[in-house]
């Protein structure tokens, strides 16, 4: 499937900290954002709710926290993941974003972080 392709992927041509975070993220956030966008549905933006996105991002940034003396990054780190994260799940309105979140938060992590 387009998640085991992603993973595989990111995990081939990224580091560790930015492969485990993109996917951990990943999985965390757009769990939490589909569950919580379906109930509060208030502000759509194509298929998703902006209220779903801003519950995902605000998990894996809490999730992030937790993160932070585990995997050796920092607080910058975890809020850019996040809104890359959140960012990439709002903007996959026409792709499978179990392709989309992985590859594209990890490329801008390499990018930007």
């Amino acid at each position: 499937t387009m998640f085991l392709f992603s993973s595989i992927l990111v995990i081939a041509l990224f580091s560790v900290n930015i492969a485990f975070i993109s996917i951990l993220f990943f999985l965390i956030g757009d769990t939490m954002a589909e569950v919580f966008g379906r109930v509060h549905k208030k502000y759509k933006i194509g298929k998703k709710s902006l209220e779903g996105t801003l519950f995902g991002f605000g998990f894996n940034f809490l999730i992030g926290i937790f993160l932070i003396g585990l995997l050796q990054v920092t607080l910058i780190f975890v809020i850019k993941e996040a809104l890359f994260s959140a960012a990439i799940e709002l903007a996959s309105q026409k792709i499978d974003d179990n392709l989309t979140m992985p590859i594209g938060t990890a490329v801008l992590l390499r990018i930007f972080g």
